[in-house]
């Protein structure tokens, strides 16, 4: 990871988080950010890290979220494309995050405190509303798996039953 002083052409606007965000405040918010590039397979994040971290504008490159679920093993949340954002939850839950975050490709990221997002969100109703349709959208696709997993354990239930019943 370098930080990013020279930013010519490289912009957060493309977010769609700013849609309906006044060009003005963008700028203003793109210069109280930290600009970073990182190269593919670095991490952004680290989940046992102690440092706090803000909110994170994927500008290019992709990321990869993901939960430790045992010392040698990991689960993909989510793979993410430029242009995109990560690390809002936890600045309006005031948390620190339970994932890490890994670039797959080489990538540039600007970094906001939490504090600047929380503002952003308080002074732009655009930008709440966006936070808010993507934590629906989560929690809807949260919904869906768990069919989908309730589904599959039945069909495997039922296979299993199915193999019991027909063995000698």
């Amino acid at each position: 990871m370098s930080n990013c002083s020279e930013r010519k052409g490289l912009s957060a606007s493309g977010l769609e988080l700013f849609a309906g965000v006044p060009a003005g405040i963008v700028a203003h918010i793109e210069e109280q950010c930290t600009w970073h590039r990182f190269d593919a397979h670095e991490f952004v994040i680290e989940n046992q890290s102690k440092r706090s971290y803000g909110v994170f504008f994927l500008v290019e490159g992709e990321v990869e979220i993901f939960k430790p679920i045992s010392n040698r093993e990991c689960m993909s949340l989510v793979k993410l494309s430029a242009p995109d954002c990560f690390g809002e939850f936890g600045a309006v839950s005031r948390e620190m995050g339970s994932a890490s975050v890994r670039t797959l490709t080489p990538c540039v990221i600007a970094e906001i405190s939490s504090e600047r997002f929380l503002s952003l969100l308080n002074a732009c109703p655009a930008a709440s509303l966006y936070l808010f349709k993507k934590v629906v959208s989560l929690i809807k696709n949260l919904g869906e798996e768990s069919i989908h997993h309730h589904s599959a354990h039945h069909a495997l239930e039922t296979a299993h039953r199915n193999a019991v019943l027909r063995s000698p």
